[in-house]
């Protein structure tokens, strides 16, 4: 059996191993090592779900499990309990990213945050900096209209609220000390993330404000 920690620090590790293929214009290995980080992500995945400690790893622990002992990207995805967020949430938040990026300018920062207070309500915590010039209260509800048109209304019911950070604020700063730059969507999970009362992230865009001198 792999432990759940075991596979979060692996396919960490592998994504990291991609971005260097990336870098270096070797394609089909980057290709293939994201695959791999997927799937592993995927079965720790299903291990929260079904609240396992462990996934099983020789074939005689699959046993009693023959349904898991699959490589299949798409199966996997349906045995973790988070196909329809997958498919739709978190695609469609992605492409609402780009789009406002399109029309307004670039993000600094934009995710998702599950605080431990408030299980099953998300924050979308965003820094950009438009999103600092003229009326907040307009800025936000163009930012929810925004979200109710690309995931639905019922969708937006699992959101708690809309955060803006200032492009200098210290609690922005702390993040991206701790996730540098990111620039495809990044899931992370523990107890108080950042320092803050957060248990578990989507983070789809992360980097550097340039501040004035």
């Amino acid at each position: 059996m792999i432990l759940v920690s075991d596979m979060q620090a692996v396919a960490h590790d592998r994504l990291r191993d991609a971005e260097a293929l990336n870098a270096a214009g070797r394609f089909d290995g980057c290709l293939y090592l994201c695959g791999y980080c997927v799937e592993i992500t995927l079965k720790a995945r299903i291990c929260q779900t079904l609240k396992w400690a462990a996934f099983p790893e020789k074939p005689g622990e699959f046993q009693a499990y023959k349904s898991f002992q699959t490589h299949d990207l798409d199966v996997l995805l349906h045995l973790s309990g988070v196909e329809d967020a997958i498919r739709t949430g978190y695609l469609s938040l992605y492409e609402l990213m780009k789009k406002l990026e399109t029309k307004k300018g670039p993000f600094t920062f934009f995710a998702l945050f599950l605080r431990e207070e408030s299980p099953g309500l998300w924050d979308l915590v965003v820094s950009a900096p438009w999103l600092h010039e003229g009326s907040k209260l307009a800025v936000l509800d163009e930012l929810a209209k925004e979200l109710a048109d690309a995931l639905g209304k019922q969708a937006l019911m699992s959101f708690s609220r809309i955060v803006t950070l200032e492009q200098d604020s210290r609690t922005l700063q702390a993040i991206l000390d701790e996730v540098g730059t990111v620039r495809r969507p990044t899931k992370m999970s523990g107890r108080d993330l950042f320092g803050l009362s957060i248990g578990e992230a989507y983070i789809m865009k992360a980097r550097r404000p340039r501040l004035a001198a």
